[in-house]
């Protein structure tokens, strides 16, 4: 039976290899890194990651211009040995954008629902669960702060964002864990009048 198991997973993996193999001979670009998916739902993101976190904000994975763009992944992290990974997408109140899913977190019967995060790379497929979700405003060193000084500096900062979630997801984290952040702008309407509103939903491996 675990052999049969192991051959299973090694087949599903070799498929998703396949898959991202195609899709970057599709859209002819080797950006692409991994696909993105909240199991349950039918959506899936196609992630590339580019030289800056600037390109993909406005363009589409075939490189034409769009102003709704494209999910990417920071181009500061390492999708296999980093601690932290980060993806964003465009959210909005009047117009169908990328990520207009992922704000349904913001409900927790939602997260109940779904709560995980799953992203599929050539090597592997990874689970997330997502353990805190909640708006920012002012403090943004989830996103600048991607290097720590050893795990204790990786945990006070993993703390510090379950911390302000809207609600108690009941997940636990350790300094040995390894997260992904989800950022879109929250069309939220107690916000409204902030220029910079971030939603994050974030995740534990």
């Amino acid at each position: 039976l675990e052999e049969k198991v192991l051959v299973e997973e090694k087949e599903e993996l070799k498929e998703e290899e396949n898959q991202l193999v195609k899709l970057k001979d599709d859209y002819q670009n080797n950006d692409i890194k991994a696909i993105l998916s909240i199991p349950g739902v039918n959506k899936e993101w196609i992630i590339p990651q580019g030289n800056d976190n600037n390109f993909y904000l406005r363009h589409l994975l075939n490189g034409t211009y769009d102003r709704n763009g494209t999910p990417f992944l920071d181009y500061r992290v390492n999708l296999d040995s980093s601690k932290k990974l980060l993806i964003y997408g465009h959210n909005s109140s009047k117009y169908e954008m990328p990520f207009d899913e992922v704000e349904n977190y913001v409900n927790e019967d939602y997260l109940k629902k779904h709560p995980y995060l799953e992203l599929k790379t050539e090597k592997e497929i990874r689970s997330f669960q997502v353990f805190s979700v909640y708006v920012e405003t002012k403090d943004f060193s989830y996103y600048n702060k991607i290097k720590f000084l050893n795990d204790n500096d990786f945990y006070r900062h993993i703390k510090a964002l379950k911390n302000k979630s809207f609600y108690d997801t009941g997940v636990s984290i350790d300094k040995d864990d390894k997260i992904l952040i989800l950022q879109t702008c929250s069309t939220l309407s107690k916000y409204q009048n902030l220029k910079k509103k971030y939603l994050l939903v974030i995740a534990k491996e």
